[in-house]
């Protein structure tokens, strides 16, 4: 089952293992200080992206503070490094600390929002965090910021510039790597492409959608801050304008030229990012549009990022072989439930309006144990809103359901899923890019 499950690398693992030789022996050829700040800059903005890949990528919420929790990370490790003189071990970790408070803070009322007022409200949250540090300045500096920001130490022992900061950036980002392919792979991986691309059947399955959500907040503030404190390290100045919009654009901007659920892309949107701007400044005053052109150019090109471009062409020249699978057995007839004496399912009295519109008036009906019950009416009587308050879809106005004795109709969907109530829809809900059994075997993790 794993195996079958394991959609999200089907394509991706021959360019992981290509890209990890080419980033590997890059460094090699690196002969000035300046390419190799450069390439460590690029590192921290693949963890950077890395960690928005879970709010953006697999969680599809266009949240708008992983700027900030990066901000925030590089001040935390800018005010111990100069005021306190921590090394590493505690700065890094503080930086990855606080964001990870920060979004849990925030994470309760902002989350219950959704589109554009989601992105408004984490908008609105950054430019609180800007006004705070550049009015808490005995602390953060105000508007100018900290300098003289230590180089990476940990344990007491001094990380060197150049290859030695870039090296412990970039074991970082396979670090990130690896854990971000931990957790998106597999039956939980499934679960959270489900949970994007189709909620509602999701909830239907009993996968809790807002827990998935809210754990992808907190992984995106982790990677972030990490990567905040170690820009603090390698710049060794940290400003306001670590905390500002334009820190967030870019990390979009990698995210989605890169692939907004694909490693590689996170990586690979970093070095085409960070390393545009250096390739067309000799057009002097034109190079900012040449820079924005090539953006756009990309993303017309490439709708699902450059890895989903290239996985496309590998398909095309490489296509998969069909898979011959073994003749299935037979399910066993299930023994008929036995009728039982008491109500196993209870509608009382409910009521349902959609402004003016009443869908469902007093509606009041009991389900026995192992009987068979039809609700037959033409379009528009109300039997597809009565099954969408029954699994939780919808609140009744009034009135209640009972599940044998138990009341439900103030469970959320995904709890209602849970204790048995299982549905089908009108119009089949269906994730494209997952396989058949991809999309019948996601059901088990709202059950494990």
């Amino acid at each position: 089952m794993n195996a079958a499950l394991n959609w999200s690398m089907s394509g991706v693992r021959p360019l992981l293992i290509l890209g990890s030789v080419l980033l590997a022996l890059w460094p090699m050829l690196m002969t000035s200080a300046y390419e190799m700040r450069i390439f460590t800059i690029v590192g921290i903005y693949a963890l950077l992206a890395l960690g928005y890949q879970f709010i953006f990528g697999h969680s599809g919420a266009l949240a708008l503070t992983q700027g900030t929790f990066f901000g925030v990370g590089a001040y935390v490790t800018g005010v111990l490094g100069v005021k306190y003189q921590l090394g590493g071990e505690f700065t890094v970790l503080l930086s990855i600390a606080l964001p990870l408070a920060l979004a849990a803070l925030i994470a309760a009322p902002v989350l219950r929002l959704e589109s554009h007022y989601f992105a408004l409200a984490t908008l609105g949250v950054g430019q609180v965090v800007v006004l705070v540090v550049v009015a808490w300045q005995e602390l953060t500096g105000g508007a100018n910021g900290l300098s003289g920001i230590p180089g990476l130490t940990l344990f007491g022992f001094e990380v060197t510039k150049g290859y030695g900061t870039m090296a412990a950036v970039w074991a970082c980002v396979a670090a990130g790597a690896f854990l971000s392919w931990r957790v998106t792979r597999g039956l939980y991986g499934a679960a959270l492409h489900i949970s994007r691309e189709n909620p509602i059947a999701a909830l239907s399955v009993g996968i809790d959608t807002a827990k998935l959500r809210y754990a992808m907040f907190l992984f995106s503030a982790m990677f972030a801050g990490l990567a905040g404190a170690l820009y603090a390290h390698t710049i060794r100045v940290v400003s306001p304008e670590a905390l500002e919009f334009p820190i967030m654009v870019a990390c979009l901007t990698i995210t989605v030229v890169g692939g907004r659920t694909h490693i590689a892309g996170a990586i690979l949107g970093a070095l085409l990012i960070v390393n545009l701007p250096e390739w067309f400044r000799a057009m002097e005053k034109y190079y900012l549009i040449a820079y924005g052109l090539a953006l756009l150019a990309m993303i017309i090109a490439a709708p699902y990022g450059l890895i989903g471009l290239l996985e496309q062409w590998r398909a095309k020249l490489w296509p998969e072989t069909p898979r011959t699978l073994p003749k299935a057995e037979p399910l066993r007839n299930s023994r008929a439930v036995e009728r039982g004496s008491g109500p196993l399912l209870e509608i009382r009295d409910v009521h349902k309006r959609f402004g003016g519109l009443k869908a469902l008036n007093g509606i009041t009906l009991t389900v026995a144990h192992g009987e068979i019950f039809g609700l037959i009416g033409p379009n528009g009587s109300g039997k597809t809103t009565l099954l969408n308050v029954i699994t939780g879809i919808y609140r009744a106005d009034r009135g209640g359901v009972s599940l044998d004795g138990a009341s439900i109709h103030a469970k959320p969907s995904f709890a209602i899923a849970q204790s048995g109530i299982a549905r089908t829809f009108q119009n089949i809900n269906l994730v494209d890019e997952m396989n058949v059994l991809d999309n019948v075997a996601v059901a088990r993790y709202g059950f494990e």
